[in-house]
């Protein structure tokens, strides 16, 4: 994921990116690789939109916005299970980095079989609940709590030319996980995205 963000955010990125906004096996596609989809948007808008479900996406000249700020009340500890409210900000974007770690018999299980993964529940401002798997070991690359966009129709105002993101739509995530397998507590740091 960071080697991936590191060279869309440097000068040998790519002029034009096909777009497609989607997850495999019930992930939710901005925690899949978070610092990739956080240089994505911050380093290109739609150039052409086929209605569908892909984007022509076109290298700005300059970033959309800046490097994320801690918010006050940036650093906290979580609790699996236990939901977290996300912060308002003004309107503004806000990113949730997360540090969710394996039990030592979660680390064991890893090195034997599989470790069955965490998942995010998401509720938004309409009330309605979204429950999908994430990729916990991209989590400390920060991803984007306030909006948390599942479908295309939901990424494209935040892909569009100017910089006025859509209104956020999250109002508290929590995680859940096989307490036999997660450590129950886990760091949270909380940013704002700012022009």
């Amino acid at each position: 994921d960071r080697t991936t963000a590191a060279r869309l955010e440097g000068p040998a990125a790519p002029r034009y990116i096909l777009y497609r906004h989607m997850a495999i096996d019930g992930t939710q596609p901005v925690t899949v690789d978070p610092a990739t989809w956080r240089a994505i948007w911050r380093w290109y808008q739609i150039e052409a939109d086929d209605g569908d479900d892909t984007l022509l996406l076109r290298r700005r000249q300059r970033p959309r916005f800046g490097e994320p700020r801690p918010l006050p009340q940036a650093t906290a500890v979580g609790r699996l299970g236990e939901p977290m409210d996300v912060p308002l900000a003004d309107g503004k974007p806000v990113l949730l980095y997360a540090d969710l770690a394996p039990s030592l018999a979660g680390r064991l299980l890893a090195a034997a079989w599989r470790l069955p993964p965490p998942e995010i529940e998401i509720e938004r401002l309409d009330g309605t609940r979204d429950r999908r798997r994430v990729v916990w070991a991209n989590l400390p690359n920060g991803i984007l709590a306030s909006h948390m966009p599942q479908w295309l129709y939901e990424a494209r105002p935040l892909l569009r030319t100017d910089w006025t993101p859509p209104p956020p739509t999250v109002r508290r995530v929590r995680f859940v996980a096989d307490g036999r397998w997660w450590r129950r507590d886990f760091e949270v740091r909380w940013a704002v995205v700012e022009r």
